[in-house]
């Protein structure tokens, strides 16, 4: 039986570039794993004894850096919302509270990432 790669080898090297880019983070709730010829696989909310929540296999360096881009943006509404006393969090509305400043500080974390992913 011919072993299939799901991933391209370009593609591959550039998922490991984004995972490097977002390991300096060491999000405690997210773990990357690189899983050779089928891609990267992000194990999310380990349950103590039982299993991980979410699973989800990239095989596109773009999908997976957006989708570390939007948990990583929402974590900091989160934290942010815990510290203004805001019990239901809503991201958009949380982004809006904030001044001008904290959203351009917040965003421009963006192209860092891109940069450390060499995507830009």
């Amino acid at each position: 039986m011919e072993k299939k790669n799901y991933i391209t080898n370009i593609e591959h090297e550039k998922c490991k570039k984004v995972a490097k880019a977002y390991a300096e983070l060491e999000q405690e709730d997210i773990i990357l794993v690189d899983v050779g010829r089928y891609g990267f696989v992000m194990l999310q909310y380990f349950q103590p004894l039982s299993i991980f929540d979410d699973v989800i296999t990239f095989t596109e360096s773009k999908k997976m850096f957006d989708f570390l881009w939007d948990e990583w943006l929402y974590s900091q509404l989160i934290y942010i919302a815990k510290e203004m006393q805001i019990v239901d969090i809503d991201y958009d509305d949380v982004f809006d509270l904030l001044t001008t400043d904290q959203q351009q500080k917040l965003l421009s974390k963006r192209n860092y990432f891109l940069k450390k992913a060499s995507m830009i």
